[in-house]
């Protein structure tokens, strides 16, 4: 009999959409990826028909895809997948493979490509073959075997811009985030974080600029999640499938081993509810699930829009140690948070966006001394006098319920010069600095896209689903 391509689908869109793309000098499909309405249909097509449709429709993607792919064989030949549910269907001798296609592919945060890769399907690229970006023609190209996916990768946004229905949500944006440091993603509602995570990824196009991963549009990447994790939407996860069936989907795309995904379900605390439907999963463990996406490839690049949202205080400070765990092995960490003693204690550089423009990129150090709220505890028998030198001098003197001065506007060691010249006694002159919800308070006031005196909408709310 002829050889089959026959496609199972378990997913919600409203019309058929078939994506692929096919080598230089192939017939065989790099890419197949099918949508159709409704749950449970099939849908078989001779090899010969694929491979014309690889060469004739153009490449599209649409939403979360489920496909699972059989190639039917000869009686006794091919061999049956490593894992079957126990009520799956089997017919002949089916070799099946699983793949998960998404928007290009976030699946509870896991990013994947928005086309499966070349090998796949058992076409092997040119290694030497450059990468030519169509979005952005006359940008730089590189050849995707200089890549390495162990090596450090830098996340470069430069000039990004991204309007919806004309309201200008990024707004000539740039930064970078470097290797072995967890960098800190703030701002406030509507600010622009999680629409510049979403560009990014090639979830967006851009209306102006360019963001790469090491240098490579994210579409360019030829197995994305050996490079890249993202955790975008924690819910997006298949309600119907298993933690390890999501898992072993996304694994099976870009060709890691089972055996990861037993690892990632280990290391997020999941193992236990393996084989449970995701659908079933609290909030909590929806975001571990995501995260363990994420982590599917063990890539360089890691990028996290609120992963403590739902977490208990064990899973914060699991989170933190793992993330600051991982930039000390030299990765990548992007990490967006409204938990401002949380990004206090994680990130060692922050990015803050108000308005989908820049206000800061530095260290946390540094956006914090930047605070018009620092102070200095002073602890004197002679508080009174030390009070009217301190106050000649410029300074701006409250008292605390302890009879402690808090000291504004001059540093300590001004406050001690005074006091040694004037032969005051000190028992405590201490700096304090503000905290970082101080600092960014203060430095994101006129950027708050809502509040009690703003009526305004949300610019990011244009876009469906759109979060901050």
């Amino acid at each position: 009999m002829p050889s089959l391509a026959r496609f199972s689908f378990s997913v919600i869109a409203p019309t058929l959409i078939v994506q692929f793309a096919s080598g230089a000098a192939s017939w065989v499909p790099a890419t197949l990826a099918v949508v159709l309405s409704g749950f449970g249909h099939e849908v078989a097509l001779p090899a010969t028909i694929v491979a014309i449709a690889a060469r004739t429709v153009a490449p599209a993607a649409l939403g979360l895809i489920s496909v699972t792919v059989a190639t039917l064989n000869e009686p006794g030949q091919g061999r049956a997948s490593s894992r079957d549910d126990p009520g799956r269907r089997r017919r002949g001798s089916a070799s099946m493979h699983h793949y998960d296609v998404l928007e290009p592919s976030v699946a509870a945060g896991g990013v994947g490509s928005d086309r499966l890769s070349a090998e796949t399907f058992g076409v092997t690229p040119d290694p030497g073959s450059a990468i030519t970006d169509r979005r952005h023609p006359g940008s730089p190209t590189m050849n995707p075997a200089q890549m390495s996916a162990r090596s450090p990768q830098v996340i470069e946004v430069r000039d990004l811009s991204k309007s919806y229905d004309g309201k200008l949500v990024i707004d000539h944006l740039s930064f970078a985030v470097q290797p072995g440091r967890v960098s800190g993603f703030l701002g406030p509602n509507g600010a622009g974080k999680s629409t510049t995570m979403r560009l990014i990824v090639g979830l967006d196009r851009p209306t102006g600029g360019d963001a790469t991963i090491g240098g490579i549009h994210y579409a360019d990447l030829p197995r994305p999640l050996r490079v890249v994790g993202a955790l975008l939407d924690a819910g997006a996860a298949h309600k119907g499938r298993s933690a390890f069936d999501h898992l072993l989907v996304l694994a099976q795309t870009q060709g890691i081993p089972r055996q990861r995904v037993d690892e990632v379900l280990e290391l997020v605390g999941l193992h236990d509810v393996a084989h449970e439907r995701a659908g079933t999963f609290s909030l909590g463990m929806g975001q571990r699930l995501g995260l363990a996406a994420a982590l599917i490839g063990d890539p360089q690049v890691l990028i996290l829009d609120e992963p403590v949202n739902g977490l208990d205080p064990d899973g914060i400070m699991w989170i933190r140690n793992l993330v600051i765990h991982l930039a000390g092995e030299g990765r990548t960490i992007l990490i967006s948070s409204h938990l401002m003693s949380e990004m206090a204690a994680t990130a060692s550089d922050l990015i803050v966006i108000g308005r989908g423009r820049l206000i800061a990129a530095c260290t946390t150090d540094e956006f914090i001394e930047r605070s018009s709220k620092r102070s200095v505890l002073v602890v004197s028998p002679d508080a009174v006098a030390l009070t009217d030198l301190i106050a000649a001098a410029g300074g701006h003197v409250d008292v605390d319920a302890e009879g402690a001065l808090i000291v504004r506007l001059i540093d300590a060691a001004h406050i001690g010069a005074l006091a040694s010249h004037a032969g005051l006694e000190l028992h405590e002159l201490t700096p304090q600095l503000a905290s970082l919800e101080d600092a960014f308070m203060e430095q994101t006031h006129t950027s708050t896209e809502f509040g009690g005196h703003n009526a305004a909408g949300d610019r990011e709310a244009a876009m469906p689903g759109a979060r901050s």
